[in-house]
């Protein structure tokens, strides 16, 4: 848009202005209230409550409001801050020329089975840059109490492997590249990815869900003595009443009175039945799963190229060790990413045999 575009029509450009600044203030957590026409209280972690408006006849007319327009410093920052949302935060590990472990050929063959194959041998090894991408995901748990976690989910994106287990030692061993910096020139070349982002994505959705799954699992089971001893206060509260209105029916005088006393009985049972359906969905588990962070990580590995022959025809398979955890790479099944201690050959991978 041309300056005299912006300038011929400034209602709209507040609009748009303000259109902006809200969906930034939502992205970054900040708190917004609107606390009159025009006007928005404007809680953030870092500056603190502050009282904006985008009308600039407004802001002539108050005195405790800061007016947000082209040029303003609140507006400035937010554009910044727009730099930093859905970047993809990199380091990388440094280069180090690990060592396989001995006896490598045995070692390799114990990695996982080949299924009608003879013993796998191992042709060349190289020294690569593999890459590794860690989703964080922010869950929580909605039930009695609220309960929030961050879940990380680390992939190696040669094979969409599961690798959350090294995080801890690829962490240990990382410096920054984020600034733009790179691997230096006479490091390895990166390895390319057969995967999508999306697949890679899809992949650690999978396994986020499962383990929210088990976590919910483990939550109900901390709760359910809470859930039984709620249970059992109430049984008790409606058996005593419930029994106490029996023995009002039972010395009921006329049928007129014992109509009544029936009616009631039938109504304490009910509420103790929606009383017992309340409690129930007390302690139901939810879970709101979403997506806070994503890393990538370039490290070495090495990787052992090997073959084994299936009657007379030679198949390859690849292995990587990690040098800066000192162990082989999850060997998992080309279809479903699960790790595998026996595969099956197939034209377009190797599979664990599921569906």
């Amino acid at each position: 848009m041309s300056e005299k575009g912006i300038t011929s029509n400034p209602e709209s450009m507040a609009t748009v202005i303000e259109e902006f600044c809200l969906a930034v203030w939502e992205e970054t957590g900040s708190v917004v209230e609107p606390v009159d026409w025009g006007v928005y209280d404007v809680l953030d972690p870092q500056d603190g409550l502050k009282r904006v408006t985008f009308d600039a006849e407004l802001a002539q007319e108050r005195d405790d409001c800061e007016l947000i327009t082209f040029g303003s410093a609140t507006f400035e920052e937010l554009q910044k801050a727009t730099h930093a949302l859905g970047r993809i935060d990199t380091v990388a590990l440094p280069w180090t020329h690990g060592k396989l472990p001995g006896m490598l050929i045995e070692k390799v063959q114990k990695l996982v089975h080949l299924a009608k194959c003879r013993p796998t041998r191992v042709i060349n090894t190289r020294e690569q840059t593999s890459a590794a991408l860690q989703f964080t995901f922010h869950v929580t748990y909605q039930m009695a109490d609220l309960i929030e976690e961050l879940v990380p989910v680390v992939l190696d994106l040669s094979s969409l492997a599961d690798i959350t287990r090294y995080r801890d030692a690829l962490g240990a061993s990382l410096h920054d590249v984020s600034g733009g910096g790179s691997l230096d020139a006479t490091q390895p070349r990166p390895v390319v990815s057969l995967y999508s982002l999306a697949q890679a994505y899809n992949r650690a959705v999978d396994v986020v869900r499962s383990i929210v799954v088990e976590r919910i699992g483990e939550i109900k089971t901390d709760y359910a003595a809470h859930q039984q001893e709620e249970l059992e206060q109430s049984r008790q509260y409606y058996a005593k009443t419930v029994k106490i209105l029996q023995q009002q029916l039972h010395s009921a005088t006329d049928a007129e009175r014992a109509a009544r006393f029936m009616e009631k009985i039938s109504a304490t049972e009910a509420d103790w039945a929606r009383r017992q359906d309340d409690i129930a969905r007390a302690y139901e588990v939810n879970a709101e799963v979403r997506l806070d962070q994503v890393r990538l990580y370039w490290m070495p590995v090495i990787r052992v190229y090997a073959e084994a022959q299936q009657r007379t025809v030679m198949l390859p398979i690849t292995f990587d060790y990690y040098p800066w955890a000192r162990s082989w790479a999850v060997v998992v099944c080309s279809r479903c990413y699960q790790p595998s201690t026996e595969l099956w050959y197939h034209p377009d991978g190797w599979y664990c045999g599921c569906g």
